[in-house]
């Protein structure tokens, strides 16, 4: 049976890369350089960036405006019906609301012929809200309409 002694170790290790390995004997060890030679690695070519793509951001034609109580607003990419537009800044608010002009027969709303034809950049997301029909009855359901994020003609 062994007992431990309180004699101080005869050389002490200082640092780990010059302590034994766990059940290795001390005088057996190799001892080990402090500097590691920089690993050889093929130079790597950087990856392109990425743009990250906004799936929610379309451009799209205007194409009309639908000639009912209710009013659509027809691009190639969607149709607006009752659109959230609350937050737009003013600008884009500005053109939004100018898309329809009324003078026609009957004051039917109509496509201002300044912007028929002309694409846009518009950022928008499925969200609940009141479609027209739903507002010209007074009801109060819910039903999908889009929220317009970001609205402006293309360049």
């Amino acid at each position: 049976m062994s007992a431990c002694t309180s004699q101080p170790a005869k050389e002490e290790a200082t640092t780990a890369q010059d302590a034994p390995a766990m059940g290795q004997p001390a005088e057996e060890q190799q001892p080990q350089s402090q500097e590691t030679p920089p690993a050889e690695t093929p130079e790597a070519t950087p990856e392109p960036v990425k743009e990250e793509v906004n799936p929610n951001l379309k451009t799209c034609v205007f194409k009309s405006v639908t000639e009912e109580a209710c009013a659509k607003l027809v691009f190639d990419c969607a149709t607006f019906d009752n659109p959230v537009v609350i937050g737009l800044p003013k600008a884009q608010m500005d053109v939004w609301n100018d898309l329809i002009v009324f003078g026609g027969e009957g004051d039917f709303p109509s496509a201002n012929p300044k912007y028929k034809g002309k694409k846009f950049l518009i950022e928008f997301v499925p969200t609940k809200g009141p479609n027209c029909a739903t507002m010209m009855s007074g009801g109060t359901e819910k039903s999908n309409v889009f929220k317009i994020v970001s609205f402006q003609l293309a360049k």
